[in-house]
This record gives C-alpha cells, sequence and structure tokens, in this order.
C-alpha cells in the first residue's frame, strides 16, 4: 500500500510551494529509483542534476554510517576530523593559488550568497553582474540573480543582468561600468542549455570575461554548482576544463555523495574577509556530508581516467539516436541537452518528450526555460543500460516530434469539426470587429479615456516573451511568425476563477493563488509592461500549483498611470468576487489587496475609478460574470471606498 493510498490527504500536507508530479520515491540503487507505485525508473537526470555517482555506492553509504555512529554533529568551536580532511583535500584539487575553502555551508545557494559576501567585503561594492535567464539559488540575495523567477520581486536590488545571455555580452557588461563588485556565472552554461556556440568559442569568452574583470578589479565568479563531480570528465573543476581561473568557485549538489554539502574555494586573502557567523550555517559541513563527500571523491578518483573516454562515448551514441538533421545536440563533458531543429513547439516537444519517458520509465528533465531536454546518466550507469536508455528517448523523441508536426496553427482551428480538435493550439486571435465582452465594457465605464485594441498573434507572443523575462509566467497561445516563436498547447488545469470559487480548495492555496495573481500583474507594471484584460478566467492553474496568464489578446491603450490603475483594480475585484461569500479568509484576502492597490496609486484618482465602477454595476442588471452578481461587486467597492475615505482626509 502507498503512502497516498494509505492517507490521500498527506499530500496537502506539504506546506511548500512543492507539489510532487510522480509518486515518493522509497528506494533507489545506482541509476535505478522505485516508487510508490511500484514502477522502477532509470534515472538520467541525475535526480536534482547533483548525484553522478547514483545512490546506494557501498564506499559512500559505509562512510556516512560510520562518521554518524562516531560523532553525528559538532559545533564549529570543535570542528570534526572530516571536516578538516575535506577541506584539505579541496584546497589541494582546486586551480593552483585556490588554496582557502569555506566549507560551513550546506546547499548551492549558500555557497553563491557567501561568494557574493566575500565580493562585497573585498571589493567594498554593491552590485554583482550576471546573465540574464541564469539560475543560481533561492536564497534572499540569489533569487535576485534570476532574471525569469518571480522571486526577482523578492529578492534583494543591486544586481546587474547582461543584455543577453551570452558570456560576451557579461564582459561588455564589465567592461562598460566600474561598479561591479564580482560577476557569476555557470562556466558550462547548463541552465542556459549549454553552449550554443560550441567549446572552443566559449573558452575564448570566458578568456575575454577574464580581462575584462581584471582591467576593472571585478571578481569573477564561477558557478560549479552543476558541473563539479565527475560531470565534465576528467575535469574536476571547470576551471580546468575551461582554461580561465576564477577568483572563487561555488560548490555544491555533488559534492556531498547525496548528502547535504557545499563550499566556496577561493585565494587566502579573500576568504580574510569572512569574520565567525558571516557563513557558518548550523548544518553546514555536517561530519556525516563531509565523510560521505571524501568518499565520493576517492570514488571519482578511481574513475576519473575514463571519464573522458565514456563522454566520447556518450557522443557516439547522441549522434546516432539523434540525427543532426532532425536535432541539435549540445555535449559538455558528460551533460547533454538536446532539442528539436525547428524551433517551433519546442516547449511543448520537451514536455512531452519527457512525460513520455517518464511513462517508458526513463527519468530526464527539461532545461533552458522548458526549451530543451537535458541529460545526466549517472557514470554508475553500465554503458549497455546507457546506451538502451539513450535509443529509447531517441525513439520517443521521434515519435513525438512527428505527432508535433500535425499541429497546425491555431488561426486555422476554426475549419475543423470539435472532436479534431485534440492535437490543435488553444484559441484563435479575437477579431477586432467582435470585441464586445463585460470586461471591456467595464474597463470603459472605469475610465472612458481608455480604449481596447486587439492583438495579433505575434505581437502576443512577444508580449509573453517579455513578461517571462521579468519573472510573469505568461503563455501565449496562439501560432506566431519569427525564428524563436512558439506555439504552447493545451495547458492541463483549471481558470483561477473556477479553483477560487470551488468551495474544496483549501485556505492555504486560496491565499497563495489569489496574492500571486496580483503579484504578477504588479510585477509586470513596475517593468513598464500593461498587460491588458487581465482577469482569473484569464489565469490558469496547473496541478502542481502553478499559475500562468494565459489569453493576452486584448490590450489597453491610454496614459500609463490610468491603465494600470485599472488593471490592477479590475483584476483585484475580480478575485475577491470569485470567492465565494463568507469564506473565513475572504475579509483579510479583502483588506490587504485592497491596500495594496490603495498604497500604490494616487487616492483621488483611485476614488474616481472605484465609484465609477460602483456606479456601473448598480446601473448593470447582469455582470455578464458566471461565477459573481453586479451585487457582489458593489458591496465590494463600497467597501473599498469607505477603507480609502478616512485615508484621504
Amino acid at each position: 500500500m502507498t503512502i497516498t493510498e494509505t492517507n490521500p490527504r498527506l499530500v496537502d500536507a506539504v506546506a511548500t510551494a512543492l507539489r510532487p508530479v510522480y509518486p515518493p520515491v522509497v528506494a533507489a540503487d545506482g541509476a535505478s529509483i522505485t516508487l510508490a507505485d511500484g514502477r522502477t525508473v532509470t534515472d538520467l537526470a541525475g535526480q536534482t542534476l547533483n548525484l553522478p555517482l547514483g545512490q546506494g555506492l557501498p564506499s559512500i553509504l559505509g562512510a556516512a554510517v560510520a562518521q554518524a555512529q562516531a560523532v553525528q554533529f559538532a559545533s564549529s568551536r570543535f570542528g570534526t576530523e572530516p571536516f578538516l580532511a575535506l577541506s584539505r583535500r579541496l584546497a589541494d584539487l582546486a586551480p593552483e593559488g585556490m588554496n582557502a575553502v569555506i566549507l560551513k555551508l550546506t546547499n548551492g545557494s549558500d555557497a553563491v550568497e557567501t561568494a557574493i559576501k566575500i565580493a562585497w567585503l573585498h571589493t567594498r561594492r554593491t552590485r554583482i553582474g550576471h546573465l540574464p535567464g541564469a539560475w543560481h539559488g533561492e536564497s534572499f540575495l540569489t533569487l535576485g540573480l534570476a532574471t525569469t523567477h518571480r522571486g526577482r520581486l523578492l529578492a534583494a536590488d543591486g544586481h546587474v543582468a547582461a543584455e543577453s545571455a551570452e558570456i560576451s555580452a557579461l564582459a561588455r557588461l564589465v567592461l562598460s561600468r566600474q561598479d561591479l563588485a564580482g560577476v557569476i556565472v555557470d562556466p558550462a552554461m547548463v541552465s542556459n542549455g549549454l553552449p550554443a556556440d560550441g567549446i572552443e568559442q566559449l573558452r575564448r569568452d570566458l578568456a575575454a570575461l577574464r580581462r575584462a574583470c581584471d582591467a576593472t578589479g571585478t571578481l569573477l565568479i564561477f558557478d560549479e554548482i552543476q558541473t563539479f563531480g565527475g560531470w565534465l570528465g576528467s575535469a574536476l573543476f571547470a576551471s580546468e576544463w575551461a582554461w580561465v581561473r576564477p577568483d572563487l568557485i561555488c560548490l555544491g549538489k555533488a559534492l556531498g555523495g547525496g548528502f547535504p554539502l557545499a563550499a566556496v574555494v577561493c585565494r587566502t586573502e579573500m576568504a580574510a574577509v569572512l569574520q565567525y557567523n558571516d557563513a557558518e550555517f548550523t548544518y553546514g559541513g555536517h561530519p556525516v556530508a563531509c565523510a560521505a563527500a571524501l568518499a565520493a571523491l576517492d570514488e571519482l578518483g578511481r574513475l576519473r581516467d575514463g571519464l573522458d573516454d565514456r563522454a566520447t562515448m556518450m557522443a557516439d551514441l547522441l549522434r546516432v539516436m539523434f540525427p543532426a538533421g532532425s536535432f541539435e545536440v549540445r555535449q559538455v563533458g558528460l551533460i547533454a541537452t538536446v532539442a528539436p531543429r525547428a524551433t517551433r513547439l519546442r516547449e511543448v516537444w520537451t514536455a512531452r518528450l519527457a512525460a513520455a519517458c517518464m511513462q517508458a520509465g526513463l527519468f530526464v528533465r527539461p532545461t533552458d526555460h522548458g526549451r530543451r531536454l537535458i541529460l545526466k546518466p549517472p557514470l554508475v550507469l553500465p554503458a549497455g543500460e546507457l546506451a538502451g536508455a539513450l535509443a529509447e528517448i531517441g525513439r520517443h523523441a521521434r515519435d513525438v516530434q512527428s505527432g508535433l508536426r500535425r499541429v497546425r496553427p491555431a488561426q486555422d482551428a476554426g475549419r475543423v469539426a470539435a472532436h479534431e480538435l485534440a492535437g490543435w493550439l488553444l484559441r484563435r486571435p479575437a477579431r477586432p470587429d467582435r470585441i464586445a465582452e463585460p470586461a471591456v465594457r467595464r474597463l470603459c465605464a472605469a475610465d472612458p479615456g481608455l480604449t481596447v485594441v486587439a492583438r495579433e498573434p505575434s505581437v502576443q507572443e512577444e508580449l509573453s516573451r517579455r513578461l517571462r523575462a521579468v519573472g510573469v509566467p505568461a503563455v501565449a497561445l496562439y501560432a506566431a511568425p519569427g525564428r524563436d516563436a512558439v506555439d504552447y498547447d493545451y495547458l492541463p488545469g483549471r481558470t483561477l476563477r473556477d479553483v477560487l470559487a470551488d468551495p474544496d480548495t483549501d485556505d492555504a492555496l486560496l491565499n497563495g493563488l489569489t496574492l500571486r495573481a496580483y503579484e504578477a500583474l504588479v510585477t509586470a507594471h513596475d517593468q513598464g509592461i500593461l498587460v491588458g484584460i487581465c482577469n482569473p478566467g484569464r489565469m490558469i492553474v496547473t496541478g502542481r500549483g502553478d499559475l500562468r496568464l494565459v489569453d493576452l489578446e486584448l490590450g489597453c491603450v491610454g496614459p500609463t498611470s490610468a491603465v494600470t490603475l485599472v488593471e490592477e483594480t479590475s483584476l483585484v475585484v475580480d478575485l475577491l468576487a470569485a470567492i465565494p461569500p463568507g469564506h473565513p479568509i475572504g475579509d483579510s484576502l479583502s483588506r490587504r489587496l485592497l491596500a495594496a492597490v490603495a498604497d500604490r496609486h494616487n487616492h483621488a484618482d483611485l476614488l474616481v475609478v472605484w465609484e465609477r465602477l460602483r456606479g456601473y454595476y448598480g446601473d448593470t442588471a447582469a455582470s455578464g460574470d458566471p461565477l459573481a452578481s453586479p451585487a457582489i461587486y458593489t458591496r465590494l467597492l463600497a467597501s473599498a471606498i469607505a477603507s480609502l475615505r478616512p485615508i484621504k482626509s
């Protein structure tokens, strides 16, 4: 009996943003994992891209158990033998001159944040340069480096993104300003899908970045969290593989051999800027994790001489399984990414291929914001099994690609019968002469100076790209022309309006989704992007509780301040109206959201808009909203006006 069969409500007790996609892992050995539903799956992604040696290696487990039996934990006032031994080992292995190891860390976010602290303290500057679309962690400082993640709204300000996701652009950024404490880059660009122009060009670009940093007193930080541990072949450190020595190196993921551990390696004078408790996490450098890491380094030492040959073998297999005429394969050491040559439907291809592979018992992951499939098969997976797994992935890749060739542009969907729409895209663009819906009438009532225009597919695609670039999860649902155009297929989920109106939606999810919907619109406005008509019916909630803005066909034209005020007000009242009357947190959400809108706008302008909207609903016999009556909107707006007037006076 599985966990969820024993208690179906147990998953609801997971009080984080996590929504597991698959059943829990109950056993693992090497590259094989067993799920609670009885399936056995071959791991071709190193789980969270962090297990080059797979799971259950006797030497690593033995070292961890022995250490736990000897010393379970020790304060940093004492230290432990594995901690000191691992520090010495990493200093010996690191590039020449980088003989200081900061090891009291637990994960990659700790390591990157510590490197940023060192860069700030060493240079006395406070800005960090980075590539757009990269990923360096989930702590307060590191989320600010993630330009495409909603955490950017929450994170520390002061980071500066290059103009494009190319290392040459990062070098230009460094040379153009004198206030960068450091620049951080994954030298293999794993999160960006690996180097698009080949390894030799990457090495030249990194060398140019090194020269730019030297010329401006900027520290060069290598995020080697995804590459350390054998993934690059015989080169343990990416700096050794890239022929460029950074000032600081961040390590994590594979370092602990499956246990939580991270480190920063740098020159002694840089580490000296830290004082006690500047980078001293309670469970960082845990003795069990350090013992496991030492055993993992021993295993890598035994495998190291054969890793380059294994990378060559993997390259030969990939060439056969993914023909160059149909697929683009990028490879760095024992990491590979794959995408179809045609850019159309790449995200759909990746998502469907990952699902098909999982059905076949092969675990793979998307990367590069869903545009490519990443393969990181554990180094311990036997060559024959690796060949068989890659062959099966190749078959599924071709099958998915063949199916997508039958998906036609959404503009043509009106010419087929309803039962034939399964392989088609969601909608067709609206015709400007057919724009007549309650949301449009309401918008014009709120501010007669605004007009609504229909956006063509190419404009919607460009808008969705701009929104995603600032961390707003938007999806264009139409075919669009251009080299980078993408058609998105059906989004499995429900509209946010349906989720909010469902009495079975738990309080936590209702609260989180409502606030995230408002946050998405505010983030766009703060970046100077006007979304247009946006309501809970134009947002999709997927099975993992993720939110996506869809249906960007109707835009607003008018003064920016007026448009943002009306868009935010309209969204908030729609969100609140969708929540069932009397809901326990409805009043709390109403107070918080209305106060948030009031805090962002001129109160006199806000009162005018709210009064107009209240009059609109008072004069309207039917709002056209299937889930809320005009009376609900009238009460909401009356409450909002009453709360605002005392503030104004």
